[in-house]
């Protein structure tokens, strides 16, 4: 059994997948194996992936047909259970070689860390660097845990996933809660938010060792805008419901985890009354407003509250945090 398992989603990656194979073989700790689902790829992926099967470590799942990055994703993690650690890395990203052993070096040294991500640096589809320094890198912790965790986490999803090695046995705590919604375009989000949630702690590696690739053919760029506001949204009511004290949330007291609650359905009414306005995804839209107003009947009566709220947040705060910017929270100071 190796200590990791590197999972990796393939569709239609044939231009950049290469890079990151070559990559995963330069690691400098060498006990891992890689676990390749291709998703009925129509391109040339299955070509470019061939010549490096040669190596033991790795394996290749062909999916007979298209099952979507979703179902995609939760199949391969649910082949994949016996390595301590696993990672997954996008098709088009790039590791440094010590990018393994800086990650299983903090885990070993910090049991109580579910998972720890590094600082990535971007670049284009070329692979030329891109010049840009979220605003949240200055301030994380080496090591944050408890409420400060999942307040942080509330504010912004600051977790690069391709940058990221996660603790299996963590996983496991929180697995039925992650599969049990399809979140497509950021499920990276829902995990850190559920593993927060348990109690575990996040590791912050200040060096970059992960190049994270964008381009205009990746998952996160296709979607369309409404479709990426409501899955937001509902990330951030479908967690705070979880908060329950006692699988969830133990940290937090109860009078706030009823103010993160109430918090995070205004957003859900709020961006589901702009949706309509805008007459973008009138599905969606209704949706969004019909599930705050069923779950959290007190957020749609004190709306105009929570709106003067948010108001005050916007002019105060960073304008792009993405998560519930009432949070007076260090992430989301300006």
């Amino acid at each position: 059994m190796n200590r990791i398992t590197i999972c990796v989603p393939l569709y239609n990656g044939a231009p950049f997948v290469a890079a990151l194979l070559r990559s995963i073989q330069a690691q400098t700790f060498r006990d891992f194996c890689v676990v390749l689902a291709d998703d009925a790829s129509t391109d040339a992926t299955l070509q470019v992936v061939e010549p490096f099967l040669a190596d033991s470590r790795f394996e290749l799942v062909k999916r007979p047909t298209n099952l979507g990055f979703n179902k995609n994703l939760n199949q391969l993690l649910q082949d994949c259970r016996d390595a301590e650690f696993f990672a997954l890395p996008g098709q088009d990203d790039v590791w440094t070689p010590d990018f393994l052993a800086n990650h299983i070096s903090f885990l070993d040294q910090h049991p109580r860390a579910g998972f720890v991500h590094s600082r990535s640096l971007l670049m284009d589809e070329n692979g030329l660097p891109i010049d840009a320094s979220p605003w949240y890198w200055q301030r994380l912790s080496k090591q944050t845990g408890g409420q400060e965790l999942i307040e942080a986490l509330l504010t912004h999803n600051f977790v690069c996933l391709p940058a990221t090695v996660i603790r299996r046995a963590a996983f496991e705590e929180v697995r039925r809660e992650f599969q049990g919604r399809g979140f497509t375009f950021v499920p990276d989000w829902w995990l850190w938010l559920l593993l927060a949630g348990r109690g575990w702690a996040c590791g912050y590696l200040d060096a970059p060792d992960c190049h994270y690739r964008l381009h205009s053919g990746q998952l996160t760029q296709t979607l369309n805008d409404a479709a990426k506001t409501s899955e937001m949204s509902l990330v951030l009511a479908d967690f705070t419901r979880l908060l329950d004290g006692e699988n969830f949330g133990r940290d937090i007291p109860e009078a706030r985890r009823a103010t993160l609650q109430h918090l995070a359905h205004a957003r859900l009414l709020r961006r589901g009354l702009a949706l309509m306005l805008r007459g973008a995804a009138s599905h969606d839209s209704w949706e969004l407003v019909k599930t705050a107003a069923c779950n959290d009947p007190l957020c749609a009566v004190a709306f105009p509250f929570f709106l003067a709220r948010y108001a005050v947040a916007k002019l105060r705060r960073h304008h792009n945090a993405s998560g519930i910017i009432e949070l007076f929270h260090p992430l989301a100071a300006p």
